[in-house]
């Protein structure tokens, strides 16, 4: 998935929210390194990473 956000936030040059796929803190700090801009999941853990990634 990184590299699609990676290459999807520099084609499109708007920002992303990253939904779908986010499962874990490695998910959505490689989402987030890749430059989206939020994350959408229903993992509940990843939601308390907010101030810790963002």
């Amino acid at each position: 998935m990184p590299k699609v956000l990676g290459w999807v936030t520099e084609k499109i040059r708007q920002p992303l929210i990253a939904g779908g796929l986010v499962c874990d803190e490695e998910d959505a700090r490689n989402a987030i390194n890749a430059g989206v801009v939020a994350l959408s999941t229903t993992n509940t853990g990843v939601w308390t990473l907010a101030k810790k990634l963002l």
